[in-house]
């Protein structure tokens, strides 16, 4: 019999101070899929651009990270226009870490964002665009 080892599993908003740590995550998930708009290039943000995007986030954005024993596993970021005409659609981003890929950590994340969606109010239709490289 296998004994399943306990993990913490942490969902936070983030926030300016992890600002290096998201710009170094993106850097390395970019090279593990041919699934995202990502690439071995990564980001292309240093830390201070990171860290003025996060602190610009407004009640139609948000960027949700998810921590497995304190380590950034996945990151969900919806973001809506603030045009009035399309402010209801939520373009998605979502990444899981590939050494974390079939755990059902994007499908956590997911709920979680779809319900951030749900309380704003405002933001009705999520959109999430997958393309290959």
């Amino acid at each position: 019999m296998t004994k399943e080892k306990e993990v913490t599993l942490e969902i936070r908003q983030a926030d300016s101070a992890d600002a290096a740590l998201v710009v170094d995550f993106l850097n390395q998930v970019g090279k593990e899929s041919d699934y995202m708009t990502l690439d071995e290039a990564g980001i292309g943000m240093s830390p201070a651009d990171m860290e003025q995007l996060v602190q610009e986030m407004a009640e139609n954005r948000i960027c949700l990270l998810l921590f497995l024993d304190q380590e950034l596993a996945a990151l969900l970021n919806i973001t809506a226009a603030s045009q009035r005409s399309i402010q209801h659609i939520g373009d998605v981003f979502i990444v899981v870490q590939k050494a974390y890929w079939n755990q059902g950590l994007g499908q956590i994340l997911l709920e979680e964002g779809i319900e951030w969606a749900h309380s704003t109010g405002v933001l009705r239709k999520p959109v999430l665009n997958v393309q290959v490289r």
